[in-house]
């Protein structure tokens, strides 16, 4: 029998978590499983019963469980830590009849809504009191903590005379089935400026997926067009929520910084954000067969090893703000001399080895693990099709631009860890 935290609700709480037939079934066999069971055992610890009971009693939890009942039940249960109540009036809401991706989505700010306490002032809208519906998915994905607390921009958020949204389900070579979707409520929206918008999401995803030859590592995109100074990306679990200002719905470049950062997120720094900052300079040279664009200098270094050598003083003050520059730069003449098939072929390897348990060991002692990777998809010949004159060329690159030198310094011993633990679903 499942062990739980209290004695007296411990033999009920298990017994009607063993009373699903996919626990029954055993779990074993089954990350996603076993996941769930940990959101179940969680919920029956720390909660009053009342969220257990709704979920024991959910229809789409009984059978078969699914990756989408997971991420619904799983939100729920983060949902719960803190408010519990607000769980089960979610669950018990028309939008969750049935858990598919976007009812995921859409319960995904509220975990962000009850950190900044405004999740019950979010449910007690006019718009939200009798419960979610399908309808209200896209909307309700798109908002936020300072959403909710702007009343006036929360009522125009409902009110479909006045908030302009535009959806599409696009199906693209790579990823498939994609769902992109734009909000834009108040001042200046229109049915045409939302759609605008979202045709330039779709192409600049099909632009990047195709260039890198790398799926879109999301399902479910949304952008919210509102007054902001500056642009905000969040993630999680396959799902990407934009905000931008009313100013920038028609600009490309700047839409295209987003959507390269979701391929590039938690690389070392000058090498993720040199390799956005290059997809985003490449974008209108890809889209509409322009001109290559040029490296652009730095003056608070001179190279990538001067940069990160930098005191760390002097480099948060304005240092910092190279690394994207010098790394564009380093792929840009890589581009250049490699020419775009080899070029593609390690920039490809590069994003995808990211993920790489192998390479992280390899990497991880270095001096520079951006250094490292970069090698490993341009230098060390572990990128297939490579010919030993474009490795030649690819070192050459990479040394001026890290080094400021035509020739690689001695290499360093490099240290080997212990390889790190899997992580847990």
């Amino acid at each position: 029998m499942l062990e739980l935290k209290h004695p007296d609700q411990s033999p009920a709480a298990a017994a009607a978590i063993e009373s699903l037939s996919w626990v029954a079934d055993g779990i074993r066999g089954s990350r996603l499983e076993q996941a769930a069971v940990v959101d179940l055992v969680y919920v029956a610890r720390h909660g009053s019963g009342d969220l257990l009971s709704a979920l024991i009693a959910t229809p789409w939890l009984q059978d078969n469980l699914t990756r989408n009942e997971w991420l619904a039940l799983s939100s729920l249960r983060v949902v719960a830590q803190d408010n519990e109540p607000a769980a089960v009036r979610l669950l018990g809401m028309p939008f969750l009849e049935q858990a598919e991706f976007l009812d995921f989505v859409a319960l995904s700010p509220f975990y962000d809504l009850q950190k900044e306490n405004v999740l019950d002032l979010a449910l007690s809208h006019p718009a939200l009191r009798d419960g979610i519906t399908d309808a209200q998915r896209g909307v309700v994905a798109s908002l936020k903590p300072w959403v909710v607390q702007d009343s006036a921009l929360m009522t125009r958020l409902f009110d479909t005379e006045r908030t302009a949204v535009a959806e599409k389900v696009v199906s693209f070579p790579l990823s498939g089935d994609v769902a992109l979707s734009v909000t834009w409520p108040g001042k200046g929206a229109s049915p045409e400026k939302a759609s605008y918008t979202l045709a330039l999401l779709e192409d600049i995803i099909h632009t990047f997926e195709g260039f890198m030859d790398v799926p879109y590592p999301h399902e479910h995109v949304t952008v919210v067009v509102a007054d902001t100074e500056w642009g905000v990306r969040s993630s999680s679990r396959g799902y990407s929520h934009i905000v931008i200002s009313p100013g920038f719905y028609d600009h490309a470049e700047f839409l295209a910084g987003f959507i390269a950062d979701e391929f590039w997120a938690g690389y070392p720094p000058w090498l993720g954000d040199g390799a956005r900052s290059f997809m985003v300079r490449m974008y209108p040279a890809l889209r509409y067969d322009g001109a290559v664009p040029l490296p652009r200098p730095c003056n608070e270094a001179a190279n990538i090893h001067e940069l990160l050598n930098l005191p760390e003083a002097e480099y948060w003050r304005s240092g910092y703000l190279c690394a994207p520059i010098l790394g564009e730069g380093m792929f840009i003449d890589l581009y250049l001399v490699l020419g775009d098939a080899a070029f593609r072929k390690a920039f490809k390897q590069l994003q995808v080895w990211w993920s790489d348990e192998a390479l992280y060991v390899r990497c991880i002692g270095a001096d520079d693990s951006g250094l490292c990777y970069a090698n490993a998809a341009f230098v060390d010949g572990l990128t297939p099709g490579l010919t030993e004159e474009d490795i030649f060329l690819a070192r050459s690159v990479i040394t001026q631009h890290y080094y400021g030198i035509e020739t690689p310094p001695a290499l360093m011993p490099v240290a080997t860890p212990a390889p790190r633990a899997t992580p847990s679903v």
